[in-house]
């Protein structure tokens, strides 16, 4: 973009261009990361949870059904095995979770698991179609915004292509620029991709029709961006009272299996 600028001589206006491009390209981010932050934040304070309860509270329990004598219903007996395990071997437990965290860290930084992990950020219940509206708007605001700048489009699709930030779709990308090299519109290769909605597809062969291409991205991008902020509204409405319960039945099941030999 800056070299179109120098090239064209507005490089002041390219400028302000990117400027915003970089500030609407953020808030998509913190919107996205928003709508995750509370339901990781929910299930770490539930396993901590857990943990206190494991370390202070059963083990209380424990001692007192040792008098008792007898067999335990079964749901007793799973948790009073857990917390003598974990209490024994509560260093075995953290060693093989860091472990599973550092080999699933390792295994995404491969190129296969960069492209599983990207497929599933597309196709992860909830949290999928966030990823796949922000990854849009992502990519037609930065390839409209070059063509706007002057940027030739096999140039702006390859830096589209690497600022979208899942691999999935910069490689349909990538796979259409290959095709649009060898004459191809641009809508065609991205609808045979079968990563893009149809309604984007659409509405670029309306924009390539109509010679307003750069006009139409940007439209695309400001309707995905909307899409996003609904979507985030929605999940944040219902993540809540589904964490609560989450956190209600964690608990819960917890304290009736301590207190069901008591009520035998």
């Amino acid at each position: 973009m800056v070299r179109a600028g120098e090239i064209g001589g507005v490089l002041d206006d390219i400028l302000l261009k990117i400027a915003d491009l970089m500030e609407k390209d953020f808030a998509l981010r913190q919107k996205i990361k928003s709508a995750m932050s509370y339901p990781s934040f929910v299930a770490g304070a539930a396993v901590l949870m857990t943990i206190f309860m494991l370390t202070f509270i059963l083990p209380q329990f424990v001692g007192v059904f040792a008098q008792f004598g007898g067999e335990l219903p079964a749901l007793t007996q799973f948790f009073v095995t857990l917390t003598y395990l974990f209490n024994k071997y509560w260093y075995i437990f953290f060693v093989v979770f860091a472990a599973l965290i550092a080999a699933f860290l390792a295994y995404i930084k491969t190129p296969n698991g960069k492209l599983n992990f990207d497929k599933f950020k597309l196709n992860a219940p909830i949290f999928g179609e966030i990823n796949r509206k922000g990854a849009i708007a992502r990519f037609t605001r930065i390839l409209g915004t070059l063509i706007k700048s002057g940027v030739p489009i096999l140039e702006a699709l390859s830096v589209s292509s690497n600022a979208i930030g899942n691999l999935v779709i910069s490689s349909a990308v990538l796979g259409a620029k290959t095709k649009i090299k060898e004459g191809q519109s641009i809508s065609g290769p991205l609808a045979a991709s079968g990563v893009f909605p149809p309604m984007v597809t659409q509405m670029i062969m309306v924009g390539e029709e109509s010679g307003e291409l750069e006009e139409m991205l940007v439209n695309v991008a400001k309707f995905y961006d909307e899409e996003v902020d609904r979507s985030v509204e929605k999940l944040t409405a219902v993540i809540e009272p589904l964490m609560m319960v989450f956190i209600g039945l964690t608990v819960g099941t917890m304290i009736i299996a301590m207190y069901l030999p008591i009520f035998n």
